[in-house]
């Protein structure tokens, strides 16, 4: 049985408090007895991507800034087609390496880490927007690392991305309009991907989650690098989604036997009110990408609309 809310939170307050005050002592002692693995010095950006319309901007924004970009591709093949052409171009200017496979996410992030020459790695996603001018560039938290004895120690250093809403007027509510994970982190052969259920949520989906060893260093920024298009996506996605937020809803699960028998059912009778629940407030003084600006102030729909050009099929169906 799932545990209340507010009983979660204080679990995962208590157990970063705990780690937080471990992670102060250990390093120290791990490193005075270890050298540090050998890579070289970097950045190498590992992207997992499926089925991502904002592709192309996603690595656009970042490729002047690492040294090389490892792509896990899980798409399906008409998005491959177009992922092509985008990674072929992208060569030109950076080094790449490119693997079209269908794996589940950590599955993909541990791939992803294991081609990597570079020392630090950054965590990426096909539907992140990074800041690429200004105080707010990505840039910035790069060169953060010199100020942390970076060569020294292994660092997990977590900053912030915007979500945005279903358009770039609009951000989720205010208490889930950022996402801080560690996107930068030293490269190890002990750091590992694993797939774990929430802790005292049983119920809850399995997620992609990092495997820090205990003798890296956890350094936060608390200001925001990027934006993170997690709902200005295809409708098809949004479906996915959608389902997904009905199937948590314990009286819908006792009535299925599995996800799959539930999904056949429930796919083709979802309303636009389920796919588009999620609660927005208007941005106020967000700073829109370069790479963005033909899509800014405007709709939803104008915005699919104006992908389907690379992409037609997205458009199919919108009203």
């Amino acid at each position: 049985m799932d545990l209340p809310a507010y009983i979660r939170r204080r679990y995962w307050k208590a157990k970063g408090i705990l780690g937080n005050v471990i992670r102060s002592l250990y390093p120290p002692i791990y490193m005075a007895v270890h050298e540090k693995e050998s890579f070289i010095d970097g950045i190498s950006a590992n992207v997992v991507t499926k089925d991502d319309i904002w592709l192309k901007e996603s690595l656009y924004s970042i490729k002047d800034y690492v040294h090389e970009i490892v792509i896990i591709d899980s798409s399906s093949t008409k998005y491959r087609e177009k992922n092509n052409d985008i990674i072929n171009e992208l060569k030109r200017e950076i080094e790449v390496k490119y693997i079209w496979k269908d794996l589940n996410i950590t599955e993909a992030r541990n791939l992803a880490q294991s081609l990597s020459t570079r020392s630090y790695i950054l965590r990426w996603d096909g539907d992140m927007i990074a800041y690429t001018e200004g105080i707010e560039s990505i840039e910035r938290i790069f060169k953060m690392l010199n100020e942390f004895e970076y060569k020294k120690y292994y660092y997990e250093i977590f900053f912030l991305l915007i979500r945005m809403g279903y358009s770039l007027m609009t951000i989720t509510d205010k208490d889930t309009r950022y996402h801080r994970e560690a996107w930068l982190y030293s490269n190890s052969k002990n750091m590992k991907w694993i797939s774990k259920s929430l802790p005292l949520s049983p119920n809850a989906r399995k997620i992609d989650q990092p495997l820090f060893p205990i003798y890296y260093k956890k350094k936060i920024v608390n200001e925001p690098f990027g934006l993170h298009l997690h709902l200005i996506q295809p409708k098809e996605k949004l479906i996915v989604k959608a389902l997904y937020g009905l199937w948590m809803n314990p009286s819908i699960r006792e009535k299925f036997t599995n996800y799959e028998e539930f999904y056949k059912i429930y796919s083709n009778k979802i309303s636009n009110d389920l796919i588009f629940e999620v609660k927005e407030i208007r941005a106020e003084n967000i700073k829109i990408p370069s790479l963005l600006r033909e899509c800014q102030g405007k709709t939803y729909n104008e915005i699919m609309k104006i992908k389907s050009r690379e992409y037609p099929w997205i458009y199919d169906g919108i009203k």
